[in-house]
């Protein structure tokens, strides 16, 4: 989506507060872009806004939660592909961050360790990993690309297949 102030892609994070979101937000914090930080973390989703203005960039934060990506992303393809706005989503395998690391809500890192065994790639991914991924999306290397949704997961939902 283009912000018609000026030449900057507008992208929206969710969950840009901690994590995967955070790294994301970062990664797009560039001059041609601006970044619509969204999470229902207040002070986190601020936080990594003043980031971003911090190093030069522009971002605005809003308090939001994440809704199904799927459908969103389809609906949007179709009611703003003509106007030259693609939409893309990402679907996460298993991924190091801190809720995964959470001893209280997720796996812990033992449990991580786990799960990384029967992942093609050898390893959970990292927050890194997915940032590179939805920069690719967002880029002039993937303007045909809208309305998928991307699963990064190292390869592990092929070991049903």
């Amino acid at each position: 989506m283009r912000n018609s102030n000026s030449d900057r892609k507008v992208v929206l994070i969710t969950g840009a507060g901690i994590g995967i979101g955070r790294a994301t937000a970062k990664a797009f914090g560039a001059p041609d872009y601006t970044v619509l930080v969204t999470d229902v973390l207040h002070e986190e989703g601020e936080a990594v806004a003043a980031e971003i203005r911090d190093a030069g960039g522009s971002a605005t934060h809003y308090s939001a939660a994440k809704a199904g990506v799927v459908g969103p992303v389809r609906g949007l393809a179709v009611e703003l592909g003509r106007h030259g706005i693609r939409a893309n989503g990402l679907a996460l395998g298993f991924i190091r961050t801190a809720q995964a690391l959470s001893e209280q809500h997720s796996k812990r890192a033992a449990g991580l360790a786990a799960v990384s065994a029967p992942i093609p790639r050898g390893r959970v991914g990292e927050p890194e990993d997915m940032a590179d991924v939805i920069t690719f999306m967002a880029s002039d290397k993937a303007r045909y690309l809208s309305g998928q949704t991307i699963l990064v997961d190292g390869g592990f939902a092929i070991q049903s297949h």
